[in-house]
């Protein structure tokens, strides 16, 4: 078996999901991922005309409510949850990656470690956003600019360990951190072409959303090293 230091195909303990084959999306990402998208874009334009670089007192995503941006103060954290969710789709999968269930992309293991009791089958979009909101903070994506923190989350909800060295790695710029999230992917196709190459189609197309997502959100300076 060929074994990549931080890039490994395989599951272990920390994990919450190692590269997970892409599952069907709920109905609908496309046209939230174009929602925020504009969003964001507009978040710019309004932080651009702020003088001194002041965020806005306004929120100008406020009206999109539940189908985007919150206007709670977390809308970073909401908007990268909102991305997982729709992504990963609410069909309960019986073995994720071979190993265990998950519905709502929460593996059981994890669902437990948060203190949900039964079957991850029945757990609820609530109970899912939940625990999505614990591995935010555990992520560290909380500390990080907006946009990619929002890279970053979707990434560790991928693996954990390779989200820690993307971002090591990429020295905090989204575009060089997604360049090297899609070059992990074209290695591990080509390492394991009977297990993933089936998968790349559904991991480009992600990536694809978070760099349409990226782009338009409002310009950030590198986190520091």
């Amino acid at each position: 078996m060929i074994s990549i230091p931080g890039f490994s195909p395989f599951a272990d303990q920390e994990m919450t999901a190692i590269d997970r084959p892409p599952v069907p999306s709920a109905d609908g990402v496309g046209a939230f991922v174009g929602l925020l998208v504009k969003c964001l874009a507009r978040m710019g334009e309004q932080t651009a005309k702020t003088p001194g670089g002041q965020t806005a007192p306004t929120n100008p995503c406020a009206s999109m409510g539940k189908d985007g941006l919150s206007s709670s103060g977390n809308d970073t954290m909401k908007a990268a949850v909102r991305f997982v969710l729709d992504h990963e789709g609410s069909a309960y999968v019986p073995l994720d990656g071979g190993t265990e269930s998950s519905r709502y992309g929460i593996r059981q293991s994890t669902a437990a470690r948060f203190g949900y009791q039964g079957s991850v089958k029945n757990i609820s979009r609530a109970e899912a956003e939940a625990i999505y909101g614990k591995l935010w903070a555990e992520s560290g994506a909380a500390s990080l600019p907006p946009r990619l923190a929002l890279v970053h989350f979707d990434t560790y909800m991928n693996s954990p360990a390779a989200a820690r060295k993307i971002l090591r790695t990429s020295g905090g710029d989204t575009d060089a951190y997604l360049r090297l999230r899609s070059a992990r992917y074209t290695r591990l196709g080509h390492m394991r072409p009977d297990r993933y190459a089936r998968y790349m189609k559904g991991w480009m197309n992600r990536i694809d959303d978070l760099r349409a997502v990226a782009a338009a959100s409002p310009s950030v300076a590198k986190t520091p090293t």
